[in-house]
């Protein structure tokens, strides 16, 4: 990283820094695996595999995974000692071990691992002097994490409005997740910070695993811009079709901004319908 970008990250508004610093990953470490350690002394570290997040420590937030863990998964202290020590001597991942254990489900693990990563993130973010140690923090391929419990930047982005939001961004995840159900079909949610008018917070993410942060972002100003010319005109829902074919729905509900995407006009039509219902009844 730059003494330029590392001065912009620095002297962005939290919300901005995070966003810096996911962009950073995506563009500069593509693909990459290693670490990005903050402070001279250490004070957190992000690990990074084939481009995506697979683990995040800040010595503020050390209990924080396994308070959730105990929280979620009815684990004790003494399953969760007995699992880390294994892990220290084998080398393996220890949300992985886990899950082989029989301790806490893949499920359960994957939300609270996006949990604590993305806080722990919001936190870094503030945090000066980011580097990048290119080398895998990894020694062998037995230690490497299940992709499917690494996150991209834009599941990470979303889950950090948990820190700002709380329950109004899980309520726009659910909203989300019911408006798209099972159909073929990109789904996002954003909230307008009032502290920042002009920023978008995205909250909620469904069958977006290929986009990055800055997409994300991109799609909310996008989508902030098309519901103002329909407030204009006194409509809460605008539904177009581009000239690759794609076809998408752009809402406003209580505040939230929704977005939904797809190939299939089909699979729009049928999230077209949903949303009349409802409104309707």
């Amino acid at each position: 990283m730059t003494a330029l970008q590392v001065r912009a990250i620095e002297e962005a508004a939290p919300f901005e820094r995070l966003c810096a610093l996911l962009e950073w990953i995506d563009e500069v470490q593509a693909g990459e695996s290693g670490s990005i350690v903050f402070g001279e002394e250490s004070k957190g570290i992000v690990l990074v595999q084939s481009g995506r997040v697979c683990w995040a420590a800040s010595p503020a937030l050390a209990a924080g995974f396994s308070h959730r863990l105990r929280r979620d998964a009815s684990i004790d202290d003494g399953q969760l000692a007995g699992v880390f020590r294994e892990c220290r001597e084998s080398g393996k991942p220890f949300g992985e071990t886990l899950v082989a254990r029989g301790v806490v489900t893949i499920e359960t693990l994957r939300t609270v691992l996006l949990q604590h990563t993305a806080e722990t993130l919001l936190l870094l973010a503030a945090e000066p002097s980011p580097r990048w140690v290119a080398s895998p923090p990894w020694p062998s391929s037995a230690s490497r994490y299940d992709h499917s419990l690494t996150f991209s930047s834009a599941e990470l982005l979303t889950y950090s409005a948990d820190g700002w939001w709380g329950p109004l961004a899980a309520a726009g995840r659910d909203e989300l997740a019911a408006a798209i159900g099972d159909r073929d079909a990109v789904g996002l949610a954003f909230l307008r910070d009032a502290a920042t008018p002009d920023a978008i917070v995205p909250i909620g993410i469904v069958g977006a695993g290929e986009l990055s942060a800055k997409e994300v972002l991109a799609a909310g100003r996008a989508a902030a811009t098309l519901m103002h010319c329909g407030d204009l005109l006194g409509a809460r829902m605008i539904a177009s079709t581009w000239s690759d074919g794609r076809t998408s729905v752009v809402w406003l509900d209580q505040g939230t901004y929704y977005a939904a995407m797809s190939a299939e006009r089909s699979e729009i039509a049928f999230i077209v319908a949903h949303l009349s219902r409802r409104a309707a009844g």
